[in-house]
């Protein structure tokens, strides 16, 4: 009788939770490290022999305005050159240039400049 109860209890519960829908923040997440990982990073040579089309140029910066925020960080600024590569239907970054330095009210500051490409895949 107990496991027949308890069967019952656990049937219920499951057909009850059959519906449920958990909303989570994972989404933007998920989507940007996808493009991190479908944009790969070329030299300038390596886009040359792969004769790749030129989609323009891309830059992205950080201004660490407090000393409670995070500290700039050149390659969370190249992981967001690659979010708009993809963007412009890309899938290679050339990083051209990558610099520190003092700017206006920021407690450090980088800046990174990059040109986009669609590779050929094979």
């Amino acid at each position: 009788m107990k496991t027949f109860l308890l069967i019952t209890a656990v049937s219920a519960f499951l057909i009850g939770c059959s519906s449920a829908i958990f909303n989570t923040n994972l989404e933007p997440y998920a989507k940007n490290k996808y493009r991190m990982i479908a944009v790969k990073e070329y030299s300038f040579q390596q886009m040359i022999t792969f004769q790749a089309e030129s989609l323009g140029g891309v830059s992205a910066n950080y201004c660490q305005q407090n000393l409670e925020d995070p500290k700039a960080n050149q390659s969370a600024i190249i992981d967001n050159l690659k979010t708009k590569v993809y963007q412009r239907g890309g899938n290679g970054l050339v990083v051209e240039q990558c610099r520190s330095s003092k700017y206006r009210s920021c407690e450090s500051y980088i800046e990174c400049y990059g040109s986009a490409y669609n590779v050929p895949e094979d």
